[in-house]
């Protein structure tokens, strides 16, 4: 009998709340005009308030205009989705406050700043980031997040997210997607993902394996790999990056990549150098196996697709170490020094008596004098998750973050802490981000609750928040 008084008690107590709730929003939800609308709130579920300027917050709900300057703040067990003009969504976590600065849609002036100042949101990106890389950016007070196209995390951390990351437990191992990254870029570089999807490539983008990269006739990029291979990419080539695997921990992986049209000069990493086999560049004419080596390719006529005009095809030329070209009906070793032609695949390639123009003439780095600092490019701390700061997590897609001069960029499964004045990736995907019990804002269904979802940190259910 008590139990049955105490649970009609609390209930009573619920209900009390939640029309209090609903009469504060009934009476505020229309109380402001909408002025430079750059979205709605398209979900809401306990206690969230709009705030500009130094008026009072007020509280809000699903369908409410979200105007640029707006401070939109979710309480402690609540949580709210944003929809920006572009179809950018964001799931504000609870204990977040959150602001749009600034948008704007106008074709080729697109724009978005947005600022987290406190908490953390999920984000999925709109038409802004795919259409003008660096004109979408998340700033808080550690540092500038800049999307290009992409679905990502950020969380601001002070204590909760180490409690929280110890009640979870150990974070799991994520595999390493990015397989290389473009330095010293120049004109337009593009990479064509297996499924057809087209991003393009700056300094710091990810590439990874299944990528056709591509540079226009004044393009150029320096493709270094987890292995420590570096190729230079001319103007007017198209290269595949079909298989690449390395385990750092083993210093062994797999390579196999081709050349479907254009320049390359290429430097071997830990893969050549340790296992010669394993390691391929293939064309239309001859695959070149390597030996640690440093050489010059160009693909062009019959190696390009496009037959016709003496001597073209493919030319081999090495710098450092010796290569072997290989057709249908025989190999040929190219030593320092030496070049090789290959007009077709049914052909010996042969050796020529001098270097051809397009080889003596590159006004493209040769890869291995290009500054590269593999463990900034990758990573190699651990998951960093017992500390205050700002962490992030791109899902896909890509982000540049950039704190007090240091810059580094984030690709699909990657994670970054910055913090105390230093950033740096990290190995392992914190666990309270891997395991976040906030959904995705592509995840809640319309008339959807997740408020039981909410735990404290000690893993107990909370709730009794306005729900709308």
């Amino acid at each position: 009998m008590e139990l049955e008084k105490r649970s009609a008690a609390k209930a009573g107590t619920v209900l009390g709340r939640s029309l209090v709730c609903l009469a504060l929003v009934g009476c505020c939800l229309s109380a402001w005009a909408a002025d430079d609308t750059v979205g709605s709130i398209v979900f809401s579920q306990g206690v969230t308030t709009s705030q500009r300027g130094e008026t009072p917050a007020r509280l809000v709900g699903k369908g409410e205009a979200l105007s640029a300057g707006d401070v939109i703040s979710t309480g402690s067990s609540s949580v709210a989705i944003l929809e920006l003009q572009d179809g950018s969504r964001m799931t504000l976590r609870p204990g977040t406050r959150f602001a749009v600065e600034g948008l704007n849609t106008e074709q080729g002036k697109e724009s978005a700043v947005v600022r987290l100042f406190r908490g953390g949101l999920r984000a999925l990106t709109g038409f802004i980031s795919k259409r003008s890389p660096d004109a979408f950016k998340v700033r808080t007070s550690t540092a500038t997040i800049g999307i290009r196209g992409t679905d990502f995390d950020a969380r601001l951390c002070e204590a909760e997210c180490a409690t929280e990351a110890a009640r979870l437990g150990q974070a799991q191992a994520t595999t390493a997607q990015v397989a290389a990254r473009a330095l010293a870029v120049q004109g337009t570089v593009v990479a064509r993902g297996a499924g057809g999807e087209v991003r393009k490539i700056s300094d710091g983008g990810p590439v990874y394996a299944g990528d056709t990269v591509e540079t226009d006739a004044r393009g150029q990029a320096v493709l270094a790999f987890r292995d420590d291979t570096r190729f230079t990419l001319q103007g007017g080539t198209r290269f595949a990056v079909q298989n690449y695997h390395y385990d750092a921990e083993r210093g062994a992986g797999n390579a196999l990549f081709r050349l479907l049209k254009g320049g390359l000069r290429a430097f071997t990493g830990l893969i050549g150098k340790r296992d010669p086999g394993n390691f391929r560049i293939g064309t239309a004419v001859a695959t070149i196996g390597i030996r640690g080596t440093g050489m010059d390719m160009n693909c062009s006529g019959a190696c390009a697709g496009e037959p016709g005009g003496e001597g073209l095809g493919l030319l081999v030329g090495t710098w450092q170490g010796t290569v072997e070209v290989s057709t249908e009906t025989g190999s040929q070793l190219v030593n320092v020094s030496e070049v090789a032609l290959v007009v077709s695949r049914d052909q010996l390639p042969r050796l020529l008596q001098s270097l051809p123009a397009v080889l003596r003439n590159i006004q493209a780095p040769r890869p291995d004098r290009v500054p590269v600092n593999i463990e900034q490019l990758f990573g190699s701390g651990g998951s960093g998750d017992d500390q205050p700061g700002l962490y992030v997590w791109v899902r896909d897609g890509h982000v540049t973050v950039d704190q007090d001069g240091q810059h580094l960029d984030l690709g699909r499964d990657e994670s970054l802490f910055a913090g105390g004045g230093q950033m740096s990736r990290l190995a392992l995907t914190p666990v309270f981000m891997q395991l976040d019990q906030i959904p995705k804002p592509g995840d809640v269904q319309q008339g959807g609750s997740i408020l039981p979802m909410l735990r404290n940190n000690s893993g107990q259910l909370q709730g009794g928040e306005c729900q709308f």
